[in-house]
């Protein structure tokens, strides 16, 4: 019978080799990608490995798990509830704030339609008088105080010049070209008294923005598949400018998030 060898100077070899493939893992395990989950209802991206001593712009970008929009838009989609005519989305972002338009979408059966704009260089730090209406998912910007709320200003527009507003705000409300100016397609806000859009200032997380609003959903028709289909479309405003960046998203489903 057989002996196993008891040579000290073999042990050492093979621990070594044993050591060394241990080493080797746990360096090829910083470099390589790691798997990264998907929820049907939280969209999860991957937390960002950064090797070396890590600036602290790049730290502050790297601190919250994101994807880079690179080609203007992201796609996700969500199962679909029965109920949604109050759909809360909630999301971090990082983009460039005083330059680049971001919107929300949704795809309604035949494309995507917008629902609300998610970040806007006109109204990032607008300091005019504001009114909330949470349930209708807008936010009424003016001047003065002209109009106490939504329903006295669509009781009474103002001209088409001095009235501005997005283009799911527009739709929302029924407005037609010729009763307001696209928000868009402004560069400034010179002539414009008052604004009716779905933006809403965010909360901030040190150069992160939380986007929270509510939707009604109920005749939004869910894929064939069961989910719908969400688009957030962010075209960078020059070459040189960042990707916007996508945190973790949620959808809710829920009545309870709302008055």
């Amino acid at each position: 019978m057989s002996k196993l060898s008891t040579d000290p100077t073999l042990i050492v070899k093979i621990a070594s080799v044993i050591g060394g493939l241990f080493l080797v893992g746990l360096v090829g395990s910083a470099w390589f990608p790691q798997p990264c989950s998907y929820l049907r209802q939280s969209i999860s991206s991957c937390p960002r490995t950064f090797i070396g001593v890590e600036p602290p712009a790049i730290h502050e970008l790297n601190r919250v798990p994101h994807t880079d929009i690179v080609t203007g838009n992201a796609i996700f989609t969500t199962k679909a509830q029965d109920k949604r005519a109050k759909t809360v989305v909630d999301f971090e972002y990082h983009a460039d704030y005083t330059a680049q338009n971001a919107f929300l979408e949704i795809n309604d059966g035949t494309s995507y339609k917008q629902l609300g704009l998610i970040t806007s260089p006109l109204l990032t730090g607008l300091d005019w008088p504001r009114n909330i209406d949470t349930d209708a998912g807008l936010t009424l910007y003016q001047r003065g105080d002209d109009y106490e709320n939504l329903d006295k200003l669509f009781a009474n527009l103002p001209p088409a010049s001095t009235l501005a507003a997005d283009a799911p705000a527009a739709r929302l409300y029924g407005l037609k070209d010729g009763q307001y100016t696209p928000l868009e397609g402004l560069t400034d806000l010179t002539t414009i008294n008052v604004i009716v859009t779905t933006y809403a200032p965010p909360q901030s997380d040190g150069t992160w923005k939380m986007y929270v609003h509510q939707f009604n959903l109920s005749t939004i028709p869910a894929q064939k598949d069961g989910t719908l289909a969400w688009r957030i479309t962010a075209p960078k405003p020059s070459e040189t400018a960042l990707d916007f960046l996508l945190g973790q998203v949620h959808i809710d489903y829920r009545d309870d998030r709302f008055p």
